[in-house]
């Protein structure tokens, strides 16, 4: 498999799996499991592996589709880059200054005793 398939298909499958413990996505991984309390231990493998597997692809299919539309606006986010930096830095040193200016009045100003 090249290395252009794997980062196209396998990467974002993967991470879609990884996904699938994300914090968010537990609430209903546990509503899910009380709901399969009380049931046979067949019933309940057979569900919670069949919750899995379509949760797993449907994450995989997500980060796939991610992927794909990413890659689309590549071209786009590398242009920005040339165009936005100046801007960034720009807003970095006013911050920068007024947060000094900020600071220096407020060290200028002594504390009552």
């Amino acid at each position: 498999m090249s290395a252009e398939a794997f980062q196209a298909l396998v990467l974002p499958i993967a991470l879609g799996l990884v996904g699938f413990i994300e914090p968010c996505s537990l609430g209903s991984t546990f509503l899910f499991l009380k709901v399969m309390e009380g049931k046979p231990a067949a019933a309940k493998a057979s569900q919670v592996a069949v919750f899995a597997l379509v949760r797993g692809l449907v994450m995989g299919l997500l980060g796939t589709a991610a992927a794909f539309i990413g890659s689309a606006f590549f071209g786009f986010q590398l242009a920005g880059r040339g165009r936005d930096a100046p801007v960034w830095t720009g807003l970095v040193l006013l911050a920068l200054g007024v947060w000094s200016a900020w600071y220096g009045l407020y060290a200028s100003i002594e504390p009552p005793p």
